[in-house]
């Protein structure tokens, strides 16, 4: 399992990101890895998340900038 950080190491997100990690593998029985993918404010890591295989292993740790401001100001989002 991956968990996708928009951000860099040692930010809000990718704290975040690590916390939900280290319980996730704890309930889940399995490794669970923060993958951080940096840049254009998070739409690097949306984009690679959008494209991963549908097996359910990839998550993404979003932004309201890549999740809920991107898509509206860039239509072919």
């Amino acid at each position: 399992m991956r968990i996708v950080a928009g951000f860099p190491p040692g930010g809000g997100p990718d704290v975040l990101a690590r916390i939900v990690a280290n319980k996730l593998s704890g309930l889940w029985g399995v490794p669970v890895l923060v993958n951080n993918k940096v840049g254009a404010a998070g739409r690097i890591a949306a984009s690679d998340v959008a494209k991963a295989a549908p097996d359910g292993n990839t998550l993404l740790m979003g932004h309201i900038n890549a999740l809920g401001i991107a898509p509206g100001l860039h239509p072919k989002l």
